[in-house]
């Protein structure tokens, strides 16, 4: 590796890169050593010993048992009954190739009936290792052979009479590089093979059909055996299954004995009754293909995290938006919603929406979209909220300001009692986990697919848990820095003033603010909507064939495009000002008319 020492002379060779040029140095000089090592290990020294006897010539390896565990065959016989899922390996002259070693049968002792019929069949076991091994395994009639497996710490690969089994360490690993690194089923079986030496491709028998025994139903059934086992649900049905945010359960009998408490200030009893804040948001990268087959029953995790989706179809096929179509600001949601539908003929499912808990990122509630992101999809979420909660819960939605053209200022977050500096962006942090998992969702069924997200989402909940401590100290000292900063600028903003601000005329112009909002209805007008199709048309002239306009016509539709976006921004600055004006007439008798009147507003004069 060569350093350019140029290079850390011009960055006035700091004390990182006097360490990074040292290390690199260092790992050089040791570099031909490291080959020379390697190569002699992977040998059968001439003076070796066996480690159990000491006197005769090892002829076999354990790796399992350590580096230098060599072996006589008899020694080695005697001291494997115990350990026959060891990967030995022996000397055949020139390099060590692995062992078929004739181990004894593995027995089954715990047998529920008696005298029971008892078959002893030979099973593949593959390992960490890649390669399989071939041992023979006592079954009885009492119990399943799958079951029988588990007892030797295998996973079958069918329920009945599996011919495959995986070390249960396989199966472990699998399912880390699964939710961790989104990693295929396929990459999975691929990279076991390419982590087998070269000596040990040639020599090892190859074993078919391992890939499609984790695709089918072995894999599935061990994510959902490895849940159960975590949560011990089998054992009491009323532990936690892991879905519930456990930073912010406020029962509501808590909230009654708060309410009767007359210790209990106002400010708390908001933030208690305000405790539940979940945000809205839809991942259209989460995709499912109409070719990718039907489901043969009912999700393991149904209810967990995605709601029934035919109920929810049924919803959304019934509802009907009484949102003002079009409207001004919001023009671009309608417009992603049909630039969607040029996209999604080949797909069942476009997407998922969902709620999560705003507070410490928890995910909640999903389900799937069968089109863009309608309003009804919001609402179907927001009644199944209201009903789990019936007390008073806030709700953050990127498009919400499609209900009410006033919602940004007067429903805001940094308005809103009880909710403080608590973003809407913990569904965006979500999705940047989640949607990692597009590549091998997108061809599941929608069974399999509910429960690999569901499986997704349990493992970010079980992260989130683990740092929930750490999390909140982190808050604590954010808050304490905030308070302090904020104290300052206040006190920096209302210096200059001659009137003395105060909290409570803060909360004043906070009232004005929202009754001014009431009063005025901002949204588009027939001079916005004018304005934004004449856009959107010659948008779509100028994205026609460059052979059904030429150069000059092109030109023409350049300086158009700009003479409408000069106009917008013109109606976006009058309407802007306007706003500006009707906060401010309260303060100015001159401005103000009678009660009920309002001057005019210069951006809804046609």
């Amino acid at each position: 590796m060569a350093v350019d020492s140029e290079n850390g002379a011009s960055n006035g060779a700091s004390s990182y890169w006097k360490k990074k040029v040292n290390r690199s140095e260092k790992w050089e000089k040791i570099h031909k050593e490291l080959l020379v090592v390697h190569t002699d290990c992977m040998l059968l020294q001439i003076k070796s010993q066996c480690i159990c006897c000491g006197f005769s010539l090892p002829t076999i390896r354990c790796l399992d048992c350590g580096s230098q565990a060599l072996f006589c065959e008899k020694d080695f016989l005697e001291r494997h009954k115990n350990a026959v899922f060891h990967s030995p390996e022996i000397w055949n002259g020139r390099c060590f190739v692995p062992y078929a070693a004739n181990l004894p049968v593995l027995v089954h002792y715990n047998h529920k009936i008696p005298n029971c019929v008892k078959r002893t069949r030979e099973i593949t076991v593959i390992g960490m290792r890649g390669g399989p091994q071939l041992f023979k395994i006592e079954f009885c009639s009492c119990e399943s052979d799958t079951i029988t497996l588990l007892r030797h710490r295998l996973w079958g690969s069918s329920p009945e009479i599996p011919s495959v089994a995986f070390k249960l360490d396989v199966m472990e690993w699998l399912r880390a590089l699964v939710l961790e690194c989104q990693v295929s089923v396929k990459g999975f079986v691929n990279a076991l093979a390419i982590r087998l030496s070269k000596i040990e491709n040639m020599s090892s028998k190859k074993v078919n059909g391992v890939y499609q025994a984790l695709i089918t139903d072995a894999f599935t059934m061990y994510m959902r055996h490895k849940y159960q086992l975590q949560q011990l649900q089998h054992i009491d049905p009323d532990l936690d299954d892991g879905t519930e945010c456990p930073a912010c359960h406020v029962i509501k009998e808590d909230i009654d004995i708060n309410a009767k408490d007359l210790a209990v200030g106002g400010s708390q009893l908001v933030l208690s009754e305000n405790s539940k804040i979940f945000s809205f948001d839809a991942n259209f990268g989460l995709v499912r293909k109409k070719s990718s087959g039907k489901s043969p029953g009912e999700p393991f995790h149904r209810g967990r995290y995605f709601l029934d989706q035919t109920e929810v179809d049924a919803f959304v096929s019934n509802y009907v938006c009484h949102s003002k179509k079009g409207a001004g600001d919001c023009s671009d949601f309608q417009a992603g919603s049909n630039r969607s539908k040029s996209r999604t003929e080949k797909l069942d499912e476009t997407a998922v929406f969902g709620c999560a808990c705003s507070r410490h990122e928890f995910p909640h509630r999903f389900f799937s979209l069968k089109h863009g992101e309608r309003l009804g999809y919001a609402v179907y979420l927001m009644e199944k909220l209201l009903q789990e909660h019936p007390h008073k819960i806030s709700i953050m939605y990127d498009i919400a300001c499609v209900l009410s053209a006033h919602l940004k200022l007067e429903y805001g977050p940094r308005t809103a009692a009880g909710i403080g500096l608590t973003d809407g962006e913990t569904v965006e942090r979500l999705w940047s986990y989640l949607r990692k998992f597009s590549s091998i969702s997108k061809m599941m069924t929608p069974q399999r697919r509910v429960d690999l997200l569901t499986d997704a989402l349990l493992h970010y909940a079980s992260r989130l848990r683990k740092r929930l401590g750490k999390h909140f100290v982190q808050k604590m000292a954010k808050t304490e820095s905030t308070k302090q900063d904020s104290k300052a600028q206040f006190q920096e903003l209302t210096r200059s003033l001659q009137e003395p601000v105060d909290v409570t005329k803060i909360s004043q112009w906070r009232c004005e603010e929202k009754e001014t909002c009431r009063r005025n209805d901002v949204s588009s007008n027939e001079k916005d909507n004018y304005i934004l199709t004449l856009f959107q048309l010659y948008q779509k002239q100028s994205a026609s064939e460059p052979s059904e306009e030429s150069a000059e016509s092109s030109a023409e539709l350049s300086v158009k495009r700009k003479l409408v976006l000069e106009q917008m921004r013109a109606v976006a600055a009058e309407r802007s000002f306007s706003l500006m004006q009707l906060a401010e007439a309260p303060h100015q008798g001159a401005v103000c008319g009678p009660p009920g009147h309002l001057p005019s507003h210069p951006a809804t004069e046609s």
